[in-house]
């Protein structure tokens, strides 16, 4: 039989954060917007403040510095292949319009 002596876990001391990850309030003067539905994903702004965004019933949407939105293409909500759940990790686009308006 082996001898089995369990000892606590001590882990080293947190690494002091500074630079990049130091404490700092830049998120405090953020503004929340809110989608017009569910699982806003891969969001991105351009150069005139308008956000971009997919959600989960496969519209994209644009939102601009009002906070209005306008929904520019439409891919289709996401199904997995194995379930046919339209809340799924994969996405199947057979056709993508977008409006350049």
């Amino acid at each position: 039989m082996t001898n089995f002596s369990p000892r606590a876990w001590q882990p080293l001391p947190a690494p002091r954060l500074t630079h990049d990850l130091e404490t700092n309030d830049v998120l405090a003067s953020a503004t929340l917007w809110m989608t017009p539905g569910q699982g806003p994903e891969d969001v991105i702004v351009d150069s005139r403040g308008s956000a971009f965004c997919g959600l989960a019933d496969g519209r994209i949407v644009r939102i601009d510095d009002t906070g209005e939105f306008e929904e520019i293409a439409n891919v289709g909500a996401a199904r997995s292949v194995l379930s046919g759940s339209t809340m799924a990790p994969w996405l199947f686009a057979t056709q993508i319009s977008v409006s350049n308006e």
